[in-house]
Protein backbone atom coordinates (compact mmCIF):
# COMPACT_ATOMS: atom_id res chain seq x y z
CA UNK A 1 0.00 0.00 0.00
CA UNK A 2 1.85 3.18 -1.15
CA UNK A 3 1.76 5.81 1.52
CA UNK A 4 -0.24 9.10 0.78
CA UNK A 5 2.61 11.73 1.03
CA UNK A 6 1.65 14.87 2.86
CA UNK A 7 -0.06 17.96 0.64
CA UNK A 8 3.43 20.32 1.39
CA UNK A 9 5.60 17.76 1.43
CA UNK A 10 9.08 19.68 1.83
CA UNK A 11 10.30 20.29 -1.60
CA UNK A 12 6.67 22.09 -2.00
CA UNK A 13 6.97 23.60 1.27
CA UNK A 14 10.69 25.28 0.37
CA UNK A 15 8.90 26.56 -2.64
CA UNK A 16 6.01 28.28 -1.39
CA UNK A 17 8.66 29.97 1.12
CA UNK A 18 10.74 30.81 -1.53
CA UNK A 19 7.61 32.34 -3.63
CA UNK A 20 6.11 34.68 -0.75
CA UNK A 21 9.34 35.94 0.18
CA UNK A 22 10.18 36.65 -3.45
CA UNK A 23 6.61 38.37 -3.59
CA UNK A 24 6.84 39.67 -0.08
CA UNK A 25 3.53 37.97 0.77
CA UNK A 26 2.41 37.67 4.55
CA UNK A 27 3.69 34.28 5.30
CA UNK A 28 0.69 33.46 7.29
CA UNK A 29 -1.86 34.26 4.38
CA UNK A 30 0.89 32.66 1.72
CA UNK A 31 1.78 29.60 3.54
CA UNK A 32 -1.54 29.12 5.10
CA UNK A 33 -0.40 28.93 9.01
CA UNK A 34 -1.78 30.68 11.61
CA UNK A 35 -0.29 34.04 13.53
CA UNK A 36 -0.77 33.84 16.99
CA UNK A 37 0.11 37.28 18.74
CA UNK A 38 -0.12 37.35 23.23
CA UNK A 39 -0.32 39.76 24.97
CA UNK A 40 0.93 39.49 28.39
CA UNK A 41 -0.86 36.56 29.89
CA UNK A 42 -4.50 37.68 29.55
CA UNK A 43 -4.92 38.42 25.75
CA UNK A 44 -4.15 35.99 23.04
CA UNK A 45 -5.17 36.81 18.98
CA UNK A 46 -5.25 34.10 16.38
CA UNK A 47 -5.38 35.30 12.63
CA UNK A 48 -6.36 32.75 9.64
CA UNK A 49 -7.77 30.46 11.87
CA UNK A 50 -10.10 27.65 10.49
CA UNK A 51 -13.16 27.77 13.41
CA UNK A 52 -13.29 26.53 17.03
CA UNK A 53 -13.10 22.79 17.82
CA UNK A 54 -13.87 23.02 21.53
CA UNK A 55 -14.50 26.26 23.69
CA UNK A 56 -15.49 26.86 27.83
CA UNK A 57 -13.85 28.83 30.23
CA UNK A 58 -11.12 26.72 31.00
CA UNK A 59 -10.22 25.66 27.54
CA UNK A 60 -10.40 26.84 23.76
CA UNK A 61 -9.28 24.43 21.08
CA UNK A 62 -8.93 26.36 17.50
CA UNK A 63 -8.27 24.25 14.16
CA UNK A 64 -5.38 25.44 12.19
CA UNK A 65 -4.33 24.61 8.82
CA UNK A 66 -2.38 21.13 9.66
CA UNK A 67 -3.75 21.13 13.10
CA UNK A 68 -4.69 22.84 16.18
CA UNK A 69 -3.97 25.51 18.91
CA UNK A 70 -5.24 24.67 22.71
CA UNK A 71 -5.48 27.13 25.04
CA UNK A 72 -5.82 26.87 28.75
CA UNK A 73 -6.69 28.97 31.85
CA UNK A 74 -9.63 30.43 33.25
CA UNK A 75 -11.76 32.92 32.70
CA UNK A 76 -11.63 32.42 28.93
CA UNK A 77 -13.65 34.41 26.77
CA UNK A 78 -14.12 34.41 23.12
CA UNK A 79 -14.03 38.38 22.72
CA UNK A 80 -14.15 38.72 19.20
CA UNK A 81 -14.37 36.00 16.31
CA UNK A 82 -14.29 36.79 12.69
CA UNK A 83 -13.02 34.70 9.46
CA UNK A 84 -9.93 35.87 9.83
CA UNK A 85 -9.23 36.38 13.71
CA UNK A 86 -9.94 35.52 16.86
CA UNK A 87 -9.56 37.23 20.01
CA UNK A 88 -9.55 35.51 23.34
CA UNK A 89 -9.17 37.42 26.56
CA UNK A 90 -8.86 35.35 30.05
CA UNK A 91 -6.10 34.70 32.66
CA UNK A 92 -4.06 32.67 30.09
CA UNK A 93 -2.23 29.53 31.33
CA UNK A 94 -0.72 27.55 28.74
CA UNK A 95 -0.71 27.49 25.07
CA UNK A 96 -0.34 24.75 23.06
CA UNK A 97 0.31 24.27 19.07
CA UNK A 98 -0.06 20.83 17.64
CA UNK A 99 0.78 20.56 13.90
CA UNK A 100 1.63 18.30 11.00
CA UNK A 101 -2.00 16.29 11.68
Amino acid sequence: MDKKKHPFSAKKQALRRAMVNALEIPAEVGLDIPKITMTGNYCLTVENHKGIIDYDLNRIRIKIGGGWVEITGSGLMLQTMSREELVIEGEIKALNLETGL
